[in-house]
This record gives C-alpha cells, structure tokens and sequence, in this order.
C-alpha cells in the first residue's frame, strides 16, 4: 500500500520561473521567430529607378510597341514601373499590355500584365506587377509596353529622356517596334541606345536585407 507520505512525496512541485528570466525567454522567442520569418517573408524594394524626361515616345496604339532593356541587379526581380503620359489625363480605351522578356528580339514571353484604360495618369508611375522570378540576378530584360486597340487620339504614352540617363554593363537601350519585331533587322531599326524610358524595376528581398538597407542609409 502507498501511504499518503509517499503519495504526497511522488506529487512534484512546479518551479517557478522568475518574472525577469520569463521576460528573457519570451523576448528571444520573439528574436527567433522574427529571424527565422525575415529570413522567409520578403518585401518590395525598388533596386533601379531612372525618372528623368525629356519629352515622351509618341502615342502607343496599332502596332506600335515601346521597351525599355535593363540588368536585374537582384535576384526575385517582380515589377517593372513606368511614367505614363495621357496626354493631359484625355480618356484612354484600349487595353494597355506589358510584356517581358528576356531580350529584344526574344519571341517567348515571360511575364504578361493587362491593364484596362482609365488606371493611368498623366506623368505618373504605373507599376506592373507580376510573379516574381528568383534567378533574375545579373539576368538582362525587355519590358515593352503596346495598346494594339487603342486609336491614335485616345493612346497614351510613356516619358522617355533622350540624355542617356540609365547605363549600366549590360544592355540599356530603349526600343519603338513600328511593325514586326522578331528579326535582327526590326531589332536594329527599333533601338535607340542613346535613351531611355522613365522607367523603374522592383525586387523582393528579405525583411532581414530590407532591415540591412535601412541601417546603412540612416
């Protein structure tokens, strides 16, 4: 038989934390699931942004379809901005397609964004976002703008600088396809390597990079 001394003898007393070890652990916890979530979660950072304008491209509608190349100076590269031009906010209404690519004259398409008329404004950035790509490092692109039911006097535009502004080691050209455009010879006549679209590229990066970027700026 147990006797109520052993009964009471096998009962193990809990041990009590001390409020400031409890604050300790719980703060370290917290550190842990933040390092471990900010190693994971990523956010938007925009990594190349050129917004200098000396006038804009003509109006974007039929055929007609303008790009920008540019080097992905990170990896997860998942937007690609430009200043739009309406003509003085006038009413656009054909639909508006982004396009990427991973150059020029390249025919597969990477990533499609369509956008209805009425989002843009006149001398105002539109961001077209779209699935990010990780291995996007060091990678050279094509992101093209076209409108192919728009009509000349509803169409909008987009600013481009004829200064240079944007250079970097790989290509950076701006290109105006006014036909067929998977030919040597349309990929020629269409570039214009002395100016760029206003024009700006997004990256996701870590909450952990973003914290390490802020740091350094301060």
């Amino acid at each position: 038989l147990v006797t109520p001394k052993q009964r009471m003898a096998e009962v193990r007393m809990p041990k009590i934390i001390p409020r400031w070890l409890e604050g300790v652990l719980l703060a370290g916890a917290a550190i842990l699931v933040l390092f471990l979530v900010g190693r994971e979660a990523r956010v938007p950072y925009r990594s190349t942004a050129q917004p200098d304008y000396t006038g804009h491209v003509g109006e974007i509608h039929g055929a007609l379809e303008v790009g920008q190349a540019f080097e992905s100076l990170r990896p997860y590269v998942s937007d690609v901005a430009f200043q739009i031009a309406t003509y003085s906010n006038r009413r656009a209404t054909g639909e508006v397609i982004f396009e990427l690519r991973r150059s020029p004259d390249a025919a597969h398409i990477l990533r499609t964004v369509r956008v209805p008329p009425g989002q843009f404004r006149d001398h105002q950035w539109y961001t077209f976002a779209f699935e990010p790509i990780p291995d996007s490092l060091g990678q050279t692109y094509y992101a093209s703008l076209r409108s192919p039911l728009s009509r000349p006097g509803d169409a909008i535009t987009v600013d481009f600088s004829a200064d240079n502004p944007y250079v970097k080691s790989g290509p950076s050209s701006l290109y105006v396809f006014r036909g067929g455009r998977n030919t040597p010879e349309a990929v020629l006549h269409a570039e214009m390597p002395s100016a760029d679209l206003a024009f700006a590229v997004v990256h996701r990066i870590s909450l952990q990079e973003r914290a390490r970027l802020a740091v350094l700026a301060a």
